[in-house]
């Protein structure tokens, strides 16, 4: 088999990194130019001298292929890294005893809880409804948090600026069933 046989499978097969077949392309430019003058009687040693080129372009050969691994590991890394980016909590973070987390944030004169996974990212909520109760500056008042779309939920406007009491937040699961509880102090609420 010739030389250019198996240097077109090598191409072929790491041509997915740029940088390697850059450099492969100048040694095996050398490696033709070394060898031609080798046959030609010329060379670094005398005429007559083939093995050389050969035995020179599979070092350098050898010392490409941990560069290759180190371009798909980067590449891998940068995919991982890309693909475990945290989202951010929008308001006050509340950590929930499943993994995930709460967002709660006053949206004017209404309570919102938005629902997010591990990764902060918002996710689907596993309750039916948050209740929501406080007393602020004259009484004790309460609210039903409804769904807004899939991962929020949002109360009537109730709220009364500025925020300065703890609210109680009940999850209600699908079996009408308290699943958690939370005390969050509005005044941290944006």
């Amino acid at each position: 088999m010739s030389r250019s046989g198996s240097a077109g499978r090598f191409r072929r097969k790491f041509k997915s990194v740029p940088f390697v077949d850059r450099v492969f392309c100048a040694l095996s430019k050398y490696a033709a130019a070394l060898g031609d003058a080798c046959r030609d009687g010329g060379g670094l040693h005398g005429g007559g001298m083939r093995l050389f080129p050969l035995p020179a372009l599979l070092a350098l050969l050898a010392i490409m292929a941990p560069l290759r691994v180190a371009a798909e590991t980067a590449k891998a890394v940068a995919a991982e890294e890309k693909e475990e980016e945290m989202g951010v909590i929008k308001g006050l973070e509340i950590a929930r005893a499943n993994g995930g987390f709460l967002g709660v944030t006053a949206d004017g004169v209404s309570l919102v809880v938005t629902f997010y996974d591990k990764k902060k990212k918002p996710v689907k909520a596993d309750a039916v409804r948050v209740n929501a109760r406080w007393t602020d500056r004259v009484k004790a008042r309460s609210a039903v948090l409804l769904p807004e779309d899939a991962s929020t939920f949002k109360s009537p406007p109730v709220l009364k600026p500025p925020y300065r009491y703890v609210a109680f937040l009940v999850l209600i699961g699908a079996d009408e069933k308290a699943m958690e509880t939370y005390s969050i102090n509005l005044n941290s609420v944006e």
